[in-house]
């Protein structure tokens, strides 16, 4: 499971329409980079119309999408409600309050997904490399306290 932000543009060039097909995680800590991604995307669309797609990402935060959705408001409702913009998002969220007029379109998922790792559930199944051995009924002592092969610090063999 990759816990990276992707981010796949898509130009329709003859409507001149951008979709922005978003996988991956996405979080606050790389929100500022899918500001920068959308504000030159707008670049590449002759139309005012960018889509979102929300669709295949692992993990979307409550905050991040609230914002998105806020930006995709008409500007008369836009202008009547404050955003509520982390001091995370800065310049980035900014520079996109300030941009020229487009439509922002999101795909959203049915529900928000949440990964593992972000969630703080990991467990030893989803650490590589941290896979429980097969075969070991567990620990058993052994006569005169120590494993075999095992040497103490400072002893030599």
């Amino acid at each position: 499971m990759n816990h990276k932000l992707r981010v796949l543009v898509r130009v329709d060039l003859d409507p001149g329409r951008v979709t922005l097909e978003i996988g991956g995680c996405l979080t606050q800590a790389n929100f500022p980079v899918l500001l920068h991604l959308l504000l030159r995307a707008q670049r590449l669309a002759t139309s005012p119309s960018i889509t979102l797609d929300f669709r295949d990402v692992t993990h979307l935060e409550p905050s991040v999408l609230s914002y998105l959705q806020h930006v995709a408001l008409p500007e008369s409702h836009r202008d009547s409600q404050q955003a509520d913009v982390h001091h995370e998002l800065g310049n980035a969220a900014a520079a996109l309050e300030e941009a020229e007029t487009f439509e922002l379109t999101l795909l959203e998922p049915d529900e928000l997904p949440v990964c593992p790792i972000h969630s703080g559930e990991t467990g030893l199944e989803l650490v590589p490399g941290m896979l429980p051995l097969t075969g070991a009924a567990g620990h058993r002592p052994v006569p005169g306290g120590k494993l075999a092969g095992l040497v103490e610090a400072g002893s030599a063999r």
